[in-house]
């Protein structure tokens, strides 16, 4: 799921926009009127979420509560009665659920890597010798010094010193 320390929630996504801008079919139109962020079919609380189905088995492993947009594939269209199991979500018909959660992810959520200048190392101090992912962002006035290794998604903050012959991995800020 969406990692807090990574990315901040952006402003709602009215439910009518996404059934347009996705353009899927749509099984069940439900009473949520936006969505606020993305969640897993088996959290506690899904209102005002979106949530994908691929599989009927992860319906009979128990959804916990009606989420505001489920993305479901054919294959569990068939399988459940939808308007049932999830009375008052909307459910859009989608070939590739995960693929459509993953946009609306990606709406929802911005990277908190975009605020301090994602890709944008300009205002930082970089060795030559150093070796910068080009997902990780380095915040302004930071000193990365030489055979420095930094690895995807990572964000050095404003004004952090990386000490010679240091590796960032995946993920850090």
């Amino acid at each position: 799921m969406i990692d807090p320390r990574f990315y901040h929630t952006s402003e709602p996504l009215l439910t009518s926009k996404v059934i347009t801008e996705l353009g899927r079919k749509v099984l069940s139109q439900g009473g949520g009127s936006q969505v606020e962020r993305v969640a897993d079919v088996t959290d506690e609380n899904l209102n005002g979420a979106v949530v994908f189905l691929n599989d009927p088995k992860m319906m009979t492993e128990g959804v916990k509560s009606v989420p505001t947009i489920c993305l479901v594939s054919p294959k569990v269209a068939q399988k459940i009665n939808l308007s049932e199991t999830l009375y008052g979500a909307t459910i859009l018909e989608s070939d590739n659920p995960r693929g459509d959660f993953a946009i609306l992810a990606a709406q929802l959520h911005k990277s908190i890597a975009e605020e301090i200048g994602y890709g944008d190392h300009q205002k930082a101090t970089i060795a030559e010798t150093a070796k910068i992912d080009s997902s990780a962002a380095i915040g302004e006035g930071a000193v990365i010094e030489d055979n420095v290794t930094i690895c995807a998604n990572s964000v050095i903050g404003p004004g952090v010193i990386i000490g010679a012959g240091s590796i960032i991995g995946p993920n850090v800020s």
